[in-house]
């Protein structure tokens, strides 16, 4: 595929990058955009997937009675448990292009999707130029140790 900066194009690999805690983190989407790449990380559910979900939500319906409490008490709200695909907005996600472009990143969601499942969106400028070939998602965890995908333009 020739990648035109004009033009969005959609990649679409559901592969594996890489484990934060306990959770498998997998590369979901990636958009080429004239405005930038956006690039959506999942989990892959698994046990300790829904054990962090019964977990959190025990915690919260806890904190929900406790914050009824506080509220009809005139005390302080207890602070909200951590949700916990809130760690997908931790991962260290880098993207590179043959043509060494020198992305920035920023996350612009961090959720719980339809069904359960954990995302986060992330999007980082500039734009790739047209002139690249390669462009490798990864999470740079240890400098011996990337968990990497590569998708060709």
């Amino acid at each position: 595929m020739h990648y035109d900066p004009y033009r969005t194009a959609a990649f679409a690999p559901d592969v594996t990058l890489g484990r934060s805690g306990d959770v498998e983190i997998v590369l979901e989407a990636v958009v080429l955009r004239g405005s930038g790449v956006l690039v959506a990380l999942g989990v892959r559910p698994d046990d300790s997937w829904a054990h962090q979900q019964a977990e959190w939500q025990a915690a919260f319906e806890t904190w929900t009675a406790q914050a009824r409490r506080a509220r009809d008490e005139g005390a302080s709200t207890p602070a909200q448990p951590q949700r916990p695909w809130v760690q997908l907005s931790e991962v260290p996600l880098v993207i590179t292009d043959d043509a060494g472009t020198a992305y920035s990143r920023a996350v612009i969601t961090s959720d719980k999707a339809p069904g359960g499942r954990w995302e986060a969106i992330w999007r980082f400028h500039p734009a790739t130029p047209a002139h690249a070939r390669r462009l490798t998602v990864r999470i740079d965890k240890e400098p011996d140790r990337h968990h990497a995908h590569t998708l060709l333009l």
